[in-house]
């Protein structure tokens, strides 16, 4: 990975020059209609990931196709990210990323690598239809991918 880093999350202007090394991540969204829906990817600039980033990718998408096949009936959205959590958890410390003590010490160490949750809601932009994270954990049956 490039020594400099250019954490940021969705949302966030970021005017640094795409460099050999570089990660370059899309969050693209449309709506049409009052219905939305994105996706996320991530490319390396240079068209190859070196062997530390492949490592890196390896390990998400794995994680996303778990999280994929967890997606049934019965299955919480929060389900899907607390078993996402624990997997990239698991690898990161395979990786030497992380340690476990590293974070079993820090109650607030997630922060730094999940900003988010791993799914949210596609469909209407109403916001009378959409249900709170709470209420989804013991509603709904499984996201939609």
């Amino acid at each position: 990975m490039p020594a400099r880093t250019r954490r940021s999350c969705t949302n966030t202007q970021n005017r640094c020059a795409i460099a050999e090394g570089d990660l370059v991540l899309v969050d693209a969204g449309c709506e049409y209609d009052h219905y939305t829906a994105d996706i996320t990817r991530t490319w390396p600039a240079s068209g190859q990931f070196s062997p530390p980033q492949r490592k890196v990718y390896a390990a998400v998408l794995a994680t996303q196709k778990s999280a994929i096949a967890m997606a049934r009936p019965g299955v919480t959205i929060d389900d899907i990210h607390h078993h996402c959590v624990k997997q990239l958890t698991a690898a990161m410390i395979e990786l030497g990323l992380l340690t476990a003590r590293s974070t079993s010490a820090s109650p607030t160490w997630r922060s730094q690598y999940f900003m988010h949750g791993t799914s949210h809601w596609l469909g209407s932009t109403s916001t009378t239809s959409v249900p709170t994270r709470s209420t989804a954990s013991r509603a709904r049956s499984s996201p939609a991918w």
